[in-house]
């Protein structure tokens, strides 16, 4: 049974945001399971699913299936994300204007929910950054972006404050906080046990700190979207009254339907609008957001006009991925795909923040060659026609890294093999024998 805590009831009841019994009789069922698909790799059907109302390709599950033992979502064709935080694409398709090309942080990445979604619904020619600054946590957020396959999808490593040189660069700042979690204690009952008054205030300085340093990369009429997964005013109005006071941000009122059992606040010093959710009221877990428009009018635009253009032919790379509006950098022996118009970016951002992935890694060129990655196995952009579906028995057993036999019909060389028409990786099969190149870091482990 999930007792909240004494503290955190008190002060719900104290600002009657929601009915405490109603919200502590939700805590006693199951959280629910939703996913979310990747449209450009595939449709998905899923048992008795129901639609997630205020997110596009996104389910409800009526269990929840070993995701682990499923090539699909090893193939990235979707992406298990908890509902409430899905609001998100609602969100930013009110504040944003999509027909643009524009360039977003995500500056609390991990593990690569948020990132997942806006890299469905921005344009192929704007640019993701999604950051991470917990160094163990960056590995499976490049991991799950990698699986998602865009390459104007890029990870880096930083704390918040390295952003303060790119002056003015994003059009869409995301800040999902870290925070006590109160949100999420139905989820994961862990958070009970660290949640106290104390640390929701440490928590609160923390959210300013984070405001603070990447305010200033916000371009002059961008957008802020603040993010919780908290229920502590400290944490959400308290901090939109922060960010209109310090940031000469307006608040953006969204148009939500009121039978999605959103909850709208408003914040007290400054009216802000935000948006609470309730287990006890929708189907999902603890969540809150707040979108804001920068209004400095100071807008000193960093210069881009560093990359030398390189001369090399790249054009031979055609038969493996889709070089449309795509250009080709070489970074010693590796090969990367990007899209045209970030190269300049794509220095600059070298040289001031800390890099982990950018565009799509191809793989090694020797000659007009290529030894692909797996990166280029699972990316929307691969155009590689060599491949073999094979069944889910086998598809398992590549995962796992355990050999069996091909069939003597499937192709010879390098060979994308598929489940359900999704790339799942490489094999290069000679003949009489096969390797499997799936990354031995990737591979399933429990049986």
């Amino acid at each position: 049974m999930i007792n909240l805590p004494a503290a955190l009831i008190q002060e719900l009841q104290n600002n009657n945001i929601v009915d405490v019994e109603q919200l502590q009789k939700a805590h006693l069922e199951d959280a629910i399971t939703s996913v979310r698909i990747n449209s450009k790799k595939c449709t998905l059907q899923f048992s008795n699913q129901a639609k997630v109302p205020w997110a596009d390709h996104a389910f409800y599950l009526a269990d929840r299936p070993f995701f682990a033992h499923d090539p699909l979502w090893h193939a990235g064709a979707y992406y298990v994300q908890e509902a409430s935080s899905m609001f998100l694409e609602y969100a930013f398709k009110q504040c944003v204007n999509l027909s643009e090309d524009i360039k977003v942080l995500d500056l609390c990445a991990a593990p690569g929910g948020k990132s997942t979604l806006v890299a469905d619904i921005i344009s192929e020619n704007s640019l993701l950054i999604s950051n991470e600054v917990i160094g163990t946590r960056v590995a499976p957020l490049a991991e799950n972006m990698m699986k998602w396959g865009r390459c104007n999808t890029w990870v880096s490593n930083n704390d918040p404050k390295q952003f303060t040189k790119l002056e003015n660069y994003f059009d869409v700042i995301l800040v999902d906080a870290p925070c006590s979690g109160s949100g999420l204690f139905r989820k994961d009952e862990n958070y009970i046990a660290e949640w106290t008054a104390a640390n929701v205030h440490l928590c609160a300085q923390r959210q300013q700190r984070i405001l603070h340093d990447v305010m200033p990369a916000l371009k002059p009429n961008g957008i802020l979207i603040y993010m919780t997964c908290s229920f502590s005013t400290a944490e959400n109005e308290d901090i939109c009254d922060e960010i209109v006071e310090q940031f000469s941000a307006e608040s953006i009122t969204l148009e939500v339907p009121t039978d999605w059992g959103i909850l709208k606040t408003i914040s007290k010093k400054k009216q802000a609008s935000a948006y609470r959710f309730f287990p006890n009221l929708l189907q999902g877990e603890g969540f809150f957001l707040a979108c804001f428009r920068k209004m400095d009018d100071v807008d000193n635009a960093p210069d881009l006009k560093y990359f030398k253009k390189e001369k090399t032919d790249f054009n031979w790379l055609g038969k493996y991925v889709n070089l449309n509006n795509k250009t080709v950098i070489q970074e010693k022996e590796l090969l990367f795909a990007m899209p045209n118009n970030y190269l300049d970016d794509y220095l600059y951002l070298s040289k001031n923040i800390k890099l982990i992935r950018k565009g799509t890694l191809l793989g090694k060129a020797i000659k007009q060659e290529l030894i692909p990655e797996h990166d280029l196995a699972v990316s929307v952009h691969c155009a590689y026609q060599n491949t073999y579906e094979v069944t889910l028995t086998q598809a398992l057993n590549y995962l796992k890294k355990i050999d069996f036999t091909l069939p003597e019909d499937c192709p010879k060389g390098w060979v994308i093999l598929q489940y359900n028409y999704c790339n799942i990786g490489w094999i290069k099969n000679m003949g009489n024998r096969w390797n499997n190149y799936f990354p031995m870091h990737l591979r399933i482990r429990k049986m």
